[in-house]
């Protein structure tokens, strides 16, 4: 990892693994975020899975989520 912080949606249930790691609940801030400025909503492949999620990035964090196959905008379906 960048040390960026992105925003994600997960399971109550995961929660604890999060915290433990220094996750909070809520919503990030844009200091410590790569490239910072303005970010958008990109659709997120998780690795290793067939899932999605909507995160949170900046134009210099979307080069890279894009050559991955990420896609700008909001995912189909649910979070």
């Amino acid at each position: 990892m960048t040390g960026a912080e992105q925003e994600m949606w997960i399971d109550s249930k995961d929660w604890p693994t999060h915290q433990a790691h220094g996750d909070k609940q809520g919503g990030c801030t844009t200091t410590g975020t790569i490239g910072g400025g303005q970010k958008f909503t990109i659709c997120h492949k998780i690795p290793g899975t067939n899932q999605t999620q909507e995160i949170q990035v900046t134009q210099a964090e979307w080069l890279i989520h894009q050559k991955h196959g990420d896609t700008k905008g909001p995912c189909s379906g649910t979070k």
